[in-house]
């Protein structure tokens, strides 16, 4: 098998390596800490457990996988020094949910994973597709957005989710590992995880959307509407209607980004891990945000969905 020589190849490979030698990525006092601040309110808990984690670091290559005994990807089950826009979001329902520390990890294992089955294979990763259905069947969370605004304004979003050809088109940022550390083995892993994809079909996943463009137009009075109707504590998620990635991952996808909704002191803010800027878990006013996205080419909307406890 042909060497690669690639530089960014190389860093990846030793990115994946510095990771793994550093387990100090689960403080057992913080999440016991958090899990005694939670009372009988979603929506200040939320805002709660969420602020805790402002200011940490964003992981572009994923900060979650397996764990150590996984084939391809052994970061931690759960960690909360980094987080990407998901795993943010997982830690905080699974904080929010969890009756103890052991139970924190149960609800984010069923959280991340189809029946709860650690694998790569059996991980959610994508949103409208796998995400968004195994956790409304699990009962812990609701798509709300038909409730939250007037249905006539409402859109779906429809995408052929083709994992076969997502599957192909992995690179080597994938293969997270310790114990095979040479590049021959680690192009081997590769191929087998590509392999994985043979086993699944394309499949076609739906999400309602509240469009950009509704919420900005002249109409202030709608616009204070659908700001004031969505309750602090709601995941939003970040619409790009059937976006067209088969280039680059060999699929489309419907949502690119997901935080959560939080109102403090008479403002609603979106609270998400952000690649922008420094990296980091931020906020920003939810207005102002979705307001650069108008006209945008590709990001078209917003999706709610309710935590249930």
């Amino acid at each position: 098998m042909k060497k690669c020589t690639n530089f960014r190849h190389l860093a990846i490979v030793l990115m994946s390596l510095l990771s793994l030698q550093v387990f100090s990525v689960f403080d057992e006092d913080e999440i016991n800490s958090l899990l005694e601040a939670r009372n009988g309110d979603i929506s200040e808990s939320v805002n709660k457990l969420s602020a805790v984690f402002l200011g940490r670091s964003y992981n572009t290559l994923g900060p979650l996988g397996e764990g150590v005994d996984a084939i391809y990807d052994q970061d931690p089950l759960w960690r909360t020094d980094e987080f990407d826009c998901t795993t943010y979001v997982e830690t905080v329902m699974a904080l929010l949910l969890a009756d103890d520390i052991e139970d924190f990890k149960r609800r984010i294992t069923e959280i991340r994973y189809q029946n709860g089955k650690i694998s790569f294979i059996t991980r959610n990763h994508f949103t409208s597709a796998d995400w968004i259905p195994q956790n409304i069947e699990l009962g812990v969370i609701e798509d709300i957005t038909t409730e939250v605004f007037n249905e006539k304004y409402i859109e779906m979003a429809s995408s052929k989710i083709n994992k076969k050809e997502w599957y192909k088109k992995m690179n080597m940022d994938r293969i997270s590992i310790l114990e095979k550390s040479t590049l021959e083995d680690r192009e081997d892993l590769l191929n087998e995880l590509q392999e994985e994809g043979n086993q699944y079909d394309p499949v076609m996943a739906s999400i309602p959307f509240m469009p950009i463009k509704h919420i900005f137009k002249k109409n202030k009075k709608l616009r204070r509407r659908v700001f004031n109707s969505i309750n602090s504590g709601d995941i939003i998620n970040i619409v790009r209607p059937n976006w067209n990635l088969e280039k680059y991952i060999g699929t489309n996808i419907n949502v690119s980004h997901q935080g959560l909704a939080i109102r403090d002191n008479g403002s609603l803010y979106f609270r998400h891990a952000s690649p922008s800027g420094k990296g980091v878990v931020k906020q920003d006013l939810l207005e102002d945000y979705l307001r650069k996205y108008i006209g945008h080419k590709t990001v078209k909307g917003i999706n709610i969905l309710k935590i249930i406890e």
